[in-house]
């Protein structure tokens, strides 16, 4: 309704003849370009829409989520009885981590390095994993030094309620040779940043956050105190929309565009990544805007994540958007402080980086 009254208010100075600076035609095409989305364009129905967000919403609401691959010490008085034992084969340590993270009935693994004992009795190093690990009659293996079993955790913190988020952000942004000072005084946008943004990083920068379910989350801000999507004293834009519809007041002005893990969630990327485009500083205005997007890459769509991207697809939007790919790169994911891995989601995709720029 706001922007339906913009666009008439626009119309009005047209039909009386007045004159409009170039400036306020294109804003005007903005808003009636979202206009024609909002009620021709779109494609989608609201209960498809409604039905999408609710599911992410769900994401953004859990307490816990599955760790996968993450281990901690099991007491080494804690015997693992040999009988529980399924699986055994000579190898390193991370492949035997790897065989039990695999295998769904593994809830400990012991590994013994053989190079690290002197015990006749022990001629290889040892792999074992177990079901259940509890007190047992003791064998030359447990009572070996050099002996480790791990328990597998199944549940940890969801990833934004652990301190660690914002230190595995800060490692990210690093290894992009971005730095906390870089956009102080400067428009940064955070495309689809969630609940709890990664784009505080950046001390100073007058943040614009374009999140889908800005609405949906906010009454649940009382009981979730690390939700700072809204938080006035980081955000100074926030645009409950989806990234399909564009920021009119933003096209033009933004040093950095960030998307992390959120164009395969969307419904017609295309559009919002040339939506990000709009967003980015033009030639000729101080040393050049960047756009970042961080994202699975996947050869079937899953829930949640509805898009097929792929390398190629990337080529060819930003050949077709007036943008040059300056790098790209698999993207290895840091998650909990201690955990790396190669996608976002864990779905079969993997992770890559494109950082792109106008073509001036």
């Amino acid at each position: 309704m706001l922007i339906s009254s913009i666009c008439l208010s626009l119309l009005g100075q047209l039909t009386d003849s007045q004159p409009l600076e170039l400036q306020e035609r294109a804003m005007l095409e903005c808003f009636l370009d979202n206009e024609r989305l909002r009620h021709g364009d779109w494609l989608r129905s609201q209960a498809e829409i409604e039905e999408h967000q609710d599911s992410e919403l769900a994401f953004h609401l859990q307490d816990k989520s599955m760790a996968i691959g993450h281990y901690e010490i099991h007491p080494i008085e804690h015997h693992c009885d040999l009988a529980d034992s399924y699986f055994n084969e000579t190898c390193s340590e991370e492949s035997c981590k790897n065989a039990c993270t695999q295998n769904t009935d593994c809830n400990y693994f012991m590994w013994l390095d053989r190079a690290l004992v002197d015990n006749a009795a022990v001629e290889t190093s040892q792999c074992k994993c177990f079901f259940d690990c509890r007190d047992a009659r003791r064998n030359y293996i447990t009572e070996a030094a050099h002996v480790r079993v791990y328990k597998k955790v199944r549940e940890r913190p969801a990833e934004r309620l652990c301190p660690e988020f914002k230190s595995d952000t800060a490692t990210l942004f690093t290894s992009w040779g971005l730095g906390e000072t870089d956009f102080s005084e400067e428009i940064v946008v955070d495309l689809g940043g969630g609940s709890t943004l990664r784009s505080t990083f950046f001390q100073g920068a007058r943040l614009v956050v374009i999140e889908p379910l800005a609405a949906k989350m906010f009454p649940h801000v009382p009981s979730r105190p690390h939700f700072d999507f809204h938080d006035p004293s980081k955000v100074w834009r926030l645009y409950g929309m989806h990234g399909e519809f564009r920021a009119c007041e933003i096209e033009g002005q933004a040093s950095l565009v960030l998307s992390i893990n959120a164009l395969d969630h969307g419904w017609r990327p295309e559009r919002t990544l040339r939506n990000a485009a709009r967003m980015l500083r033009g030639c000729g205005s101080g040393r050049r805007a960047v756009l970042i997007v961080s994202v699975d890459l996947s050869d079937h769509p899953v829930e949640g994540h509805p898009q097929i991207l792929s390398r190629r697809w990337f080529h060819e939007q930003a050949n077709a958007t007036n943008l040059g790919i300056f790098r790209e790169f698999p993207q290895l994911v840091w998650t909990w402080g201690d955990q790396q891995r190669m996608s976002y989601a864990g779905h079969g995709g993997a992770a890559w980086t494109f950082m792109m720029r106008r073509r001036c």
